[in-house]
């Protein structure tokens, strides 16, 4: 197979000539400032896939309990035995609190986004972007990880450049029929307490729109909506680190030198001004986390998204450190505090949501980087805090719930535990209890309330719903392959990296193909793509794939993505290109016909090999 170049493809909803941005600026005459002063890139998608003057709507701030009935929350605790098996091979793998007595709060975080003093805050991380900007696409129409129309407000437009875009229009409602969904609204005045001038409203406006649309598919979940806005009224530092968000965006569409300006002001403000709420001691208070929390969210997902200024593979990334932060302010504020068992303690839908998205970037991340010495006692507690149906309830932004989130924890805990101590019993039990348990492990969602049984129900009904192009029609589908493609992925990486089976050894690959099928039937953008979508289900994917065929669903997932809105695909896919032919040629597997018959001490550590090899070719990998 060819090897596929994303720096040779055009990003997906681009032209390589003749843009239309190039074409209204010969029509026109715009300069780059009126350019921007014009293009409303905010205006959102109806479900006809026409243009609508109102917003996407809000939901309810408060988070309340989903008590379920005794038989609900019973059918999600079949692995009560297994949990209690865990903690005699394994004390302290189970749910607990932290102790009042033992928290103490240390002031001396540093700044994750600040090198050096307040002084050399740098410029917007997409202003020193070695990536060319994305030009606007013919079909006035961006449906991905950001979701808009364009369309122009200037009521002295000539009819020159109306006609043109009336052409782009008519191809757009020839050539794309796909509806977008149902969409509520906003009270018109939405984010008036703000207090924005006419630049900021628009920046505000893409925002809610564009960003916050491609979010999830889980309206509860989407706290970049229903919480940030919110928080932004009374926090100046989460107020400019929204901006600064919505700015990185719009300058892929419009880089205009006034936006440019703004962007960076917006930036510096809020990583000075987070600098400040870090040695604040009362933001680690229970109950008073949110506004860091948030800013450092923002913040985290600039630099992600912006992985071209990434300045060394050898250096720790900013969005890491952030995501340490995060952690942090976690743990310090953790509602546990103020409750006597883990099963009663609730938290607000901002935390809960927001926690989960943060912590999977940290927990996923270290899948894939060298295994740290094990001085954490109970490490993630709070991931398991509520009933064992909510701790298994799938939420919006990190598209999986958090049990699946806490185990991909434990299996790497074990696996810095095996590291130290190959030939113990108690650690190889344990893993093989965590693998049991994750069969025909079940996560429900809003979408779903009632989740299938087994692997084989989803496949039927995926199978009975795709479309011509094999594509699932419908959200509760999406959200329930996502979820289960951690799953699956947990699986394969307890697998290869606790029992050190080879990429070609049958258990790995009947997992492997199932996912394979997963991914295959996820959309790649419309109203059913969004930031929910599993980047990890697909690497782990890619890293594990040496079929011809399978390798083929990798490349034909990731070349989409590739020419897609700004995102964090292409440093996955880089590593993954390579990965392919050093991992074929390297030999640091076992044959996976006599792997079985050899102790766990005498396996090839293979995962820890490649790791190596993806820290020293790309650092830390960003996989959320």
């Amino acid at each position: 197979m060819a090897p596929f170049h994303s720096s040779k493809r055009p990003r997906r909803n681009s032209l390589t000539n003749a843009s239309l941005a190039q074409t209204l600026l010969e029509h026109h005459n715009f300069e780059q400032d009126d350019f921007w002063e014009t293009a409303r890139l905010f205006t959102v998608l109806d479900d006809d896939g026409q243009i609508s003057s109102l917003s996407p709507a809000t939901t309810s701030h408060k988070r309340k309990r989903d008590e379920g009935s005794i038989d609900e929350v019973h059918s999600f605790s079949d692995d009560s035995h297994a949990s209690s098996v865990l903690e005699e091979l394994w004390p302290g793998s189970a749910p607990s609190l932290p102790s009042p007595l033992d928290r103490v709060v240390e002031l001396a975080i540093p700044n994750p986004f600040i090198m050096g003093d307040l002084s050399e805050i740098p410029d917007h991380p997409r202003l020193t972007s070695i990536f060319d900007p994305v030009v606007i696409p013919k079909q006035v129409r961006v449906n991905g990880l950001v979701k808009f129309h364009l369309q122009f407000n200037d009521p002295n437009m000539p009819q020159s450049t109306k006609q043109v875009l009336t052409k782009y229009r008519k191809e757009y409602n020839d050539q794309l029929k796909t509806k977008v969904g149902e969409v509520s609204y906003l009270p018109p005045d939405f984010g008036r307490g703000l207090n924005l001038n006419s630049m900021d409203q628009r920046l505000f406006k893409f925002y809610v729109v564009a960003y916050c649309a491609g979010r999830t598919l889980l309206p509860a979940s989407n706290v970049w909506l229903t919480g940030i806005p919110a928080i932004a009224e009374k926090s100046e530092c989460v107020k400019h680190a929204m901006l600064s968000c919505a700015a990185g965006y719009v300058l892929d569409y419009a880089p205009s030198d006034k936006l440019k300006r703004r962007a960076s002001y917006h930036h510096k403000r809020a990583v000075m001004l987070l600098g400040l709420e870090l040695g604040k001691e009362e933001n680690y208070e229970p109950g008073k986390e949110e506004p860091l929390l948030m800013a450092l969210s923002l913040l985290n997902h600039e630099d992600i998204v912006n992985w071209e200024t990434r300045e060394s593979t050898k250096r720790q990334p900013k969005w890491y450190q952030g995501n340490l932060a995060v952690k942090y302010l976690l743990d310090s504020s953790d509602p546990g505090y103020r409750y006597k068992h883990p099963i009663n303690v609730q938290s607000t839908n901002n935390r809960y949501v927001m926690s989960h998205y943060q912590m999977k970037s940290l927990i996923l991340c270290d899948t894939l980087a060298p295994l740290k010495p094990d001085t954490e006692e109970h490490p993630f507690r709070w991931l398991l805090e509520g009933n064992e149906r909510e701790v298994r309830r799938v939420t919006g932004l990190a598209g999986c719930s958090a049990k699946i989130l806490h185990i991909f924890t434990q299996i790497t805990r074990l696996c810095g535990q095996l590291h130290e101590n190959p030939d113990s019993i108690p650690i190889q039990k344990a893993g093989k209890v965590i693998l049991e348990s994750l069969t025909n492990f079940q996560q429900w969602s809003d979408l779903l309330p009632q989740p299938f049984s087994t692997t084989e129900q989803l496949a039927q009904a995926c199978e009975a719903d795709k479309d011509e192009n094999g594509k699932v029609r419908t959200a509760a589908l999406s959200v329930a392959l996502n979820a289960d493609s951690y799953v699956l992925a947990a699986q394969i990486y307890i697998l290869c990296r606790l029992f050190r089976k080879p990429r070609r050894h049958p258990d790995v690959q009947s997992r492997l193909r199932t996912l394979v099928r997963w991914t295959d039937y996820l959309p790649l953008d419309g109203p059913l793509y969004t930031a929910q979508d599993t980047l990890y289900g697909l690497a782990i994917t890619g890293f594990i794939a040496v079929e011809p065929e399978h390798r083929a669903v990798v490349v034909g997932q990731f070349c989409p993505l590739l020419m897609g809105p700004r995102g964090n695909d292409p440093p996955v896919w880089h590593v993954t290109e390579k990965l392919w032919s050093w991992l074929d040629e390297a030999g640091i597997e076992d044959d996976p016909d006599e792997t079985d018959a050899k102790p766990l001490s005498e396996r090839k550590p293979w995962w820890e090999t490649m790791v190596a090899w993806i820290m020293d070719t790309q650092g830390r990998l960003s996989l959320s």
